[in-house]
């Protein structure tokens, strides 16, 4: 399968035509807006929203990647913009459950949603025309484009936010501030 990565206006156009499902449309802009995977989306816990930051969501169970020979989970916090945030926290106010996105179903039994089932909502339930991974090269290629219109390109910061593993020479010093991912997300989805 070839990678789609939308524009900004595909992107807009698909968010409209599907603004009355809210809970696609948070689903569609954590991916999009947040740089989040699908395994990190499927176990988003509510009660980690605001956990360290205010509009920070902790992913405490992310993806494994490689540390040598072998593989572990890492956990981050990704920064929520200013324009998502207040309806994440209105969406999560009218949904029970203990995750982010809770999977659908006929009984009281709250179970997280799965890689495929985000699949399945993107291609079957919203007909989005790019998959839940494209998503994440949206998200990179919007806030590079605003980093070279800033003249302030940071590709570090990006992969922080992304959750992508740092290469040796980007690990000296420290991580970005929070504030400063913040800043970036709003500024570019905010």
């Amino acid at each position: 399968m070839s990678r789609f990565v939308p524009t900004w206006e595909q992107y807009k156009k698909e968010l409209s035509r599907i603004s009355g499902d809210i809970r696609g449309t948070i689903i569609i802009r954590l991916l999009s807006e947040c740089g989040i995977a699908r395994e990190e989306l499927a176990y988003a816990l509510r009660i980690n929203l605001d956990l360290h930051h205010t509009r920070g969501l902790w992913i405490e169970k992310a993806k494994k990647v490689k540390k040598g020979s072998n593989y572990e989970m890492r956990s981050r916090e990704v920064p929520v913009n200013s324009s998502l945030y207040p309806l994440l926290k209105a969406y999560l106010d009218t949904c029970p459950g203990p995750f982010v996105i809770n999977r659908m179903r006929s009984t009281n039994m709250q179970l997280p949603l799965t890689p495929r089932n985000i699949n399945t909502i993107f291609d079957q339930h919203l007909n989005i025309p790019w998959s839940p991974h494209d998503c994440r090269h949206f998200f990179r290629s919007q806030v590079r484009f605003w980093m070279i219109r800033e003249k302030q390109i940071d590709i570090q910061v990006i992969k922080e936010i992304m959750g992508h593993t740092l290469q040796v020479h980007e690990k000296y010093g420290e991580e970005s501030p929070f504030e400063y991912k913040l800043e970036i997300v709003d500024s570019v989805f905010g």
